[in-house]
């Protein structure tokens, strides 16, 4: 577990250490790991010159929702600026990727659904569902 740990909180400056971190997150989103993970991911796709993204309220209505709690909007942020590096590393295209990004939301609220209440769920959901629309995305 230690080898994992310093995987995640060594700073991300190359394609294979981002496929690492993205690898680890997947594989718990939501754990000490996974957030040590998604951090280094969020740094590197705020530095790194291999990855661009486009964040705004309108392609992503969640990051403004306040019905959303804001614990859940920051997490589902950086789900989708993981999905959208993790297909910009895997296709070596620097373009932002709204589905897959926004496919990487569905995945996080999938897993973490049983500790979200009812409405959370739903608000999310739909939030997701119009961002997937926005992004004329075919598939989830």
């Amino acid at each position: 577990m230690p080898q994992v740990v310093t995987a995640t909180s060594n700073q991300i400056d190359t394609p294979e250490k981002a496929v690492k971190a993205i690898s680890i997150y997947r594989e718990s989103r939501v754990s000490e790991v996974g957030f040590a993970a998604m951090a280094s991911l969020m740094e590197f796709a705020e530095q790194s010159d291999l990855v661009y993204l486009e964040i705004s309220a309108e392609n992503l209505p969640w990051i403004s929702d306040e019905a959303i709690k804001e614990e859940l909007r920051h997490i589902m942020l950086a789900a989708y600026v993981i999905g959208n590096v993790a297909k910009q590393i895997e296709t070596s295209t620097k373009q932002n990727n709204h589905c897959a990004g926004a496919t990487e939301v569905v995945n996080l609220i999938e897993q973490i659904k049983e500790s979200l209440s009812d409405s959370q769920i739903k608000i999310a959901q739909a939030s997701v569902e119009k961002a997937i629309k926005i992004g004329v995305c075919t598939a989830t």
